[in-house]
């Protein structure tokens, strides 16, 4: 049977593989298919003959397609499985205020109320000031102090992964003194960041923003203009975004708001590199 898939070009490009349309029809034989790709592959069919957009191929090949469908098998994967983790690390928070709601006692209109305080009626109408025993009370304590100790773990966590990463970026591009400079407190986390940037722009022979006091989206670029955009959107990581942008100096500005001999106009890209990190990098070409 003959499927209908969306080709990433952009992808097929930089990997030096010929793909001339933004589709492909490609002959498959589902027998021949491995089960989890042959079950997705249903699952995700439109029309008979159309794969869903949740994936697009790199090679307009079966082998492209069974790659592309075992990478979105994978992420999905992933995807549940860091559901099930939070799922688990909530669990005692979630046993702790079912063992709260049900010890609850107010008065007989049945009042209710959530960790945060709220009270209503059992209809849903606001309620009057809450009314606790003192058991419930030293409930309703603990499942706030475990939030909040959860929380805290949670934010220091992100704040150690985020200085190792930094840590290991430091050294790997910046070399063993900045590591060791970085480590030992004396260079500050911007500076690591400024470092990454620059070594994801010299990686892919781009250059870094060229500093104007003002700017504006470009919308009118010529056949020779807009060439130099689209080879420059070629030369950029998949996933970055790219415009058109006129910049000037303010002071350059003539009486009648002119364009003046201080004015570029460039084709910029933006796309991160260095997760958890996701250091935003910006890179320009001139498009005159």
């Amino acid at each position: 049977m003959k499927l209908t898939v969306n080709v990433d070009q952009r992808a097929a490009l930089r990997r030096g593989i010929d793909a001339p349309n933004s589709t492909a029809q490609i002959e498959v034989d589902p027998a021949a298919l491995p089960p989890p790709v042959r079950e997705w592959l249903a699952t995700h069919l439109r029309d008979g003959h159309r794969v869903s957009t949740a994936i697009s191929i790199v090679a307009p090949t079966v082998e492209g397609l069974v790659a592309a469908v075992e990478a979105q098998l994978q992420q999905e994967a992933d995807e549940r499985a860091k559901e099930e983790a939070r799922a688990a690390a909530d669990e005692p928070l979630r046993r702790a205020w079912m063992e709260y709601s049900e010890r609850v006692v107010a008065d007989p209109s049945l009042i209710k109320a959530d960790v945060f305080g709220r009270c209503t009626t059992l209809e849903g109408a606001p309620a009057g000031p809450m009314r606790l025993t003192g058991e419930a009370q030293q409930v309703l304590l603990r499942v706030e102090r475990e939030a909040r100790e959860r929380r805290t773990a949670e934010a220091e966590a992100r704040a150690r992964a985020r200085r190792d990463a930094l840590l290991d970026a430091a050294g790997r591009f910046g070399g063993a003194t900045t590591r060791a400079r970085f480590d030992a407190g004396y260079a500050p986390e911007s500076e690591v960041e400024d470092i990454i940037r620059a070594a994801a722009l010299r990686e892919l022979g781009l250059e870094a923003p060229a500093e104007r006091d003002r700017e504006q989206p470009w919308r009118t670029l010529t056949d020779e203009q807009f060439g130099r955009l689209q080879a420059f959107r070629a030369r950029l990581p998949e996933g970055a975004e790219v415009s058109a942008v006129r910049k000037w100096n303010e002071d350059e500005d003539d009486d009648d708001g002119r364009r003046t001999a201080d004015e570029l106009l460039v084709a910029r890209g933006e796309w991160t590199v260095c997760p958890p990190l996701d250091v935003t990098v910006t890179a320009e070409a001139a498009l005159d």
